[in-house]
């Protein structure tokens, strides 16, 4: 994490300010379970304390951005298995 963090800290002088900002909220048991329903081989070590600290940073740096923030929490909303709930999450994207 501390190499991700000073790499993204390094990079990010050179990014262009975007015009808005969709962050897009689990919660961390439910992405971790996502993950290990996928089973892919380089997810495994991923732990819950890894992305709870992940999950911190990100709060941490929507306090700073300076541009629109648009917070959506997806913890109930099953894309895969339920279209409109996908549909109307098409339909707000676009919006901003």
């Amino acid at each position: 994490f501390i190499e991700f963090q000073r790499d993204f800290n390094h990079c990010s002088g050179f990014f262009i300010k975007p015009e808005v900002v969709i962050l897009l909220n689990q919660e961390t048991n439910f992405i971790l379970d996502k993950i290990n329903k996928r089973g892919r081989k380089f997810e495994k070590k991923i732990d819950l304390k890894y992305l709870d600290l992940i999950k911190s940073e990100y709060n941490n740096w929507k306090t700073k951005t300076k541009s629109p923030l648009h917070n959506i929490d997806l913890t109930n909303s099953d894309f895969k298995n339920n279209h409109s709930v996908f549909l109307s999450f098409l339909n707000l994207f676009f919006r901003c």
